[in-house]
């Protein structure tokens, strides 16, 4: 049962507070508390080796030594969202004013004539095999010595993939895809990765693997993964003092968030700092767990996450997010406002608000922080469609991977209709820099290797000193992502009436 206590606003008085922007950051909105049950809630707490090689043909068509099969379950909320008014600025709409827009409807599909790649909708499949090449491209990384060191961890870099491989194919229309990723799997269990009944979490990239094998347990319905899935839910609720998430306590009732609330997930145990990082690898993961499990509680933490390091981190003139926060400084270190960064937060905004219901008071607090996050980064937007790897420094170079997800978190924002369809052409030509940036073979390039938040002493000129020269297979991933939410986007466009691009 969904606890509301907590609110003393009703659903009335939560449309009032979504249309004041100030009541994010500054002002102090009334104290939540969380009932005894939904406290009581959030404290409870071998496969054989298939392997696969994929050959790079014109077309990239994907060939497997192996095949399984599966099906597709899943539950989307239509939603309906406030008016946001914007001050008019460059080319952005003065008002986003958002509509009601069911999402698609789940239905089995019957298998036999699979697209050459699954998407909400076929069109850019037949038409466009890029995103085929990318996919080939990433699995193919596995089998590369000089490239699969950057798979063969269980972290956050394979986590990526798994996930965008299972988001674009994972509905049992393509069974290779899946395939692929239970070879990876059973690979971690042989090579000692990780003990998949008991998993040794330590910091919260380490929920995104689980992630990616929650979504191929709900296509293929097995329940293979059950034990190492419970454990990761147990993990990112559990106090810290019993053996869960290290957390940074928050100024809760300055912030609007529950007085009892325990805190935000710190990025490393040994530090108190939040990364935005963070949200992407494991907010999620708790969203779609707990909306699987029908368990509320879980789907409002993932929620609190996002408010959490949003009221920490995000600006409160623009929306768009700084990298990182020092508890034990108190600041926001260099205070950059990385590109990649805002993309792992958007993503992980737009997930959570699928596993919300739509009437919930946590559901448009957080379409109001995406909203805000978006519209911010759309006047910043580089003439190339790319973003700068720092979002404010015209003078740094334009990263792709960043500037992939950004995009995947419009198209999913407009298809869903927590952002105006104007903003299409935002997202229009940011696809089109993404995909200039892609090699005949599906390589995506000048995407930049793993950034942590750099110093005050360091400053935000670091970030245009990071490596952009290798493949990594979350640049292949979160361009996957941007391929199946411009799909996303196009399919909302027809059901509604008008005309895909």
């Amino acid at each position: 049962m969904r606890m509301r206590k907590r609110y003393v606003a009703g659903a009335a008085g939560a449309i009032v507070a979504v249309a004041a922007v100030a009541t994010l950051v500054s002002a102090s909105p009334p104290v939540r508390t969380r009932s005894n049950a939904q406290a009581a809630a959030l404290g409870a707490g071998g496969s054989s080796v298939v392997t696969s090689t994929y050959t790079l043909a014109p077309t990239s068509t994907l060939t497997p030594t192996s095949t399984s099969t599966s099906t597709s379950t899943s539950t989307l909320t239509p939603t309906l969202t406030p008016t946001l008014t914007l001050k008019p600025e460059s080319t952005l709409p003065p008002t986003l004013t958002p509509t009601l827009a069911p999402t698609s409807t789940p239905s089995p599909t019957p298998a036999p004539v699979r697209p050459t790649i699954y998407l909400p909708t076929t069109r850019r499949a037949v038409t466009d095999p890029t995103a085929d090449r990318v996919a080939a491209r990433l699995m193919a990384m596995l089998d590369r010595p000089g490239e699969r060191d950057r798979l063969i961890v269980w972290d956050w870099e394979a986590g990526t993939a798994l996930v965008a491989l299972m988001t674009a194919y994972g509905d049992g229309r393509d069974p290779r895809v899946v395939a692929w990723v239970d070879a990876w799997l059973a690979r971690a269990v042989r090579d000692g990765w990780v003990d998949l009944d008991a998993p040794a979490l330590a910091i919260p990239n380490h929920i995104a693997p689980a992630w990616g094998a929650l979504l191929r347990d709900a296509h293929v319905g097995d329940g293979r993964h059950e034990a190492l899935l419970a454990a990761a839910r147990t993990w990112l609720t559990r106090p810290p003092g019993e053996g869960g998430a290290a957390r940074v306590a928050l100024p809760n009732v300055a912030l609007g968030l529950p007085e009892d609330w325990p805190g935000a997930w710190a990025h490393l145990p040994d530090r108190p700092e939040l990364w935005d990082d963070t949200l992407f690898m494991a907010a999620p993961f708790l969203a779609r767990y707990g909306q699987r499990r029908g368990d509320a509680a879980l789907v409002d933490e993932a929620a609190l996450q996002i408010l959490g390091h949003a009221r920490t981190l995000a600006d409160p003139a623009t929306g768009v997010w700084r990298h990182g926060w020092s508890q034990a400084a108190g600041d926001h270190m260099s205070g950059g406002r990385w590109a990649r960064g805002n993309a792992w937060a958007a993503l992980a905004a737009t997930e959570v608000l699928e596993s919300l219901p739509a009437d919930s008071p946590l559901h448009a607090e957080v379409r109001l922080v995406l909203a805000r996050q978006l519209a911010g980064l759309a006047k910043l937007q580089a003439s190339s469609g790319l973003w700068h790897t720092e979002v404010t420094r015209f003078d740094f170079y334009t990263e792709t991977s960043g500037s992939a997800g950004i995009v995947a978190a419009l198209y999913r924002a407009i298809a869903a209709g927590w952002l105006s369809a104007s903003l299409r052409t935002v997202a229009d030509l940011g696809f089109e820099g993404v995909t200039n940036r892609i090699s005949p073979d599906g390589t995506v390039m000048r995407v930049s290797m793993g950034t942590g938040v750099p110093s005050a002493a360091q400053g935000i000129a670091l970030y245009n000193t990071i490596d952009a020269s290798r493949i990594q297979p979350y640049g292949q991933g979160l361009v996957l992502l941007m391929f199946e939410a411009r799909e996303r986007a196009d399919a909302a466009g027809r059901d509604r009436g008008g005309r895909a691009p």
